[in-house]
């Protein structure tokens, strides 16, 4: 691809793009600075730069003259160009030194852009390297995805473990089911647990923290949790049940009588 082609504004002062480096003919600057081609092309003879220094950063080159002539010329990179320009002096020089240097700084930094813009075209114009990037970005949101449910389990187990045991004033969510009944309104144990997850009072989300009660739940102290220990092919498991408390009970009591005598015609409290 001819990126010359592609810089945006076209230098005023001779650089141009060639084999992907920004470049500045010595003709131009000699042309800039006031100054002879040949006395120019003598100086850069001259310089006593490493020869390392000097293959990477001028380049002898030829054009054509209006005589029609193959004459010779040095196309120069930026550092070639300032270790040039440290000879060049005078009040004049040193503004044309200046904006060397800032444009070449310019066409540099468009040149790196549209070096990242094709990179990128290129990229994406391979299927299977769009389909290697989606596949990433997919599994790292899995992974952020699992971390924070994983966060948020953690929290969970950290407050339950400060409630591990549940007094001895706790009920069962069967037994809160039952006394509902009792009051008139027709409640089993399976479709209360369904009401209270709908209705924020205990974790719907599966897994190990299922029917367990929410945060609020228990900052409130309307659950407390039972946790039992369990043996099972030799190893021992912690089995953790939610259990209503005294003041949970009256609460749930008293908004089922509410939803008793409404006909279930009001809103439900959430948590």
């Amino acid at each position: 691809m001819n990126t010359q082609n592609h810089i945006t504004v076209p230098s005023s002062l001779g650089l141009s793009v060639r084999e992907g480096k920004v470049v500045v003919s010595s003709r131009d600057v000699a042309e800039k600075f006031g100054k002879r081609h040949d006395n120019v092309l003598r100086d850069i003879e001259n310089l006593e730069c490493s020869p390392e220094f000097g293959r990477l950063n001028f380049e002898e080159s030829s054009y054509i003259n209006k005589q029609n002539k193959l004459q010779p010329e040095v196309l120069m990179t930026r550092d070639g160009f300032t270790f040039l320009a440290m000879g060049f002096t005078g009040a004049k020089a040193a503004q044309f030194k200046e904006a060397y240097i800032a444009e070449f700084n310019r066409m540099e930094a468009e040149l790196k852009n549209q070096d990242r813009g094709e990179s990128l075209m290129k990229v994406l114009s391979d299927p299977h390297a769009v389909l290697k990037i989606v596949g990433a970005l997919a599994d790292e949101r899995d992974k952020t995805k699992a971390l924070e449910a994983k966060i948020e389990e953690d929290s969970h187990h950290v407050l339950f473990s400060k409630v591990s045991q549940a007094s001895k004033d706790c009920i069962s969510v069967n037994q809160l089911a039952k006394d509902i009944n009792k009051m008139g309104y027709p409640m089993g144990e399976k479709r209360l647990f369904e009401w209270f997850r709908e209705n924020g009072w205990l974790i719907k989300r599966s897994g190990s923290t299922h029917n367990l009660p929410t945060q609020k739940s228990v900052e409130s102290k309307l659950f407390e949790i039972n946790s039992t220990p369990k043996y099972q092919n030799g190893e021992e498991r912690v089995y953790s049940t939610p259990k209503v408390t005294q003041k949970g009970k009256d609460f749930f009591l008293s908004v089922f009588e509410k939803m008793k005598r409404q006909e279930f015609g009001e809103e439900l409290p959430l948590a």
